[in-house]
């Protein structure tokens, strides 16, 4: 029985499409704080969500691989439809996100074996 090892990461495009919603995110916390963009002080709401959605990207990004593919799946989905949603007024944001969650799709249905996983002989 040999153990195959693989590279089961993913792709650049989808890393950098992850990490550009992460950002975004924390333009939209920082948007807030400092009532940046015709932001009130008061309407600091939305920085827990943004918080939340990062982390699920985030959180998405690094399980990819280690568990559950669509599980990773899953969670970036999340995080980046909320970072999508709500920053619909940017226009530019819920695009990103939609094309990293294409990419994500894309990443997980293709047929890599997992590293770690025994290959059949």
């Amino acid at each position: 029985m040999a153990i195959e090892r693989s590279t089961s990461s993913l792709p650049i495009y989808t890393t950098v499409a992850g990490w550009l919603v992460v950002v975004a995110c924390g333009f939209a916390v920082v948007a807030d704080l400092t009532s940046t963009f015709g932001y009130l002080p008061e309407d600091q709401g939305g920085i827990p969500i943004f918080v939340a959605a990062a982390a699920l990207v985030v959180a998405g990004l690094l399980s990819f691989g280690r568990t559950s593919r669509w599980l990773s799946f899953g969670l970036a989905t999340l995080g980046a439809l909320a970072t999508g949603l709500f920053l619909i007024w940017t226009m530019a944001v819920p695009v990103v996100a939609l094309v990293f969650i294409v990419l994500f799709a894309m990443s997980t249905l293709r047929r890599r074996p997992v590293a770690g996983r025994v290959a059949a002989p």
